[in-house]
């Protein structure tokens, strides 16, 4: 197979698994309690503080 043919199956895999990779995050996204984010934002914690450290801990 040549290169071209590779990259185009490799972009079509790409393209059908996102959809549930994203499905999986967003689900991910709205099992955070909201007590933490209303903790966070009583304690002081500025909106990027409150994004980085409770909404999308890396």
């Amino acid at each position: 197979m040549s290169g071209s043919g590779t990259a185009f199956l490799c972009m079509m895999s790409i393209w059908r698994d996102s959809g549930y990779c994203m499905l999986m995050f967003i689900a991910a996204l709205q099992s955070i309690p909201a007590d933490y984010n209303e903790a966070a934002m009583i304690d002081g914690a500025e909106p990027i503080q409150r994004f980085l450290k409770i909404t999308y801990p890396c």
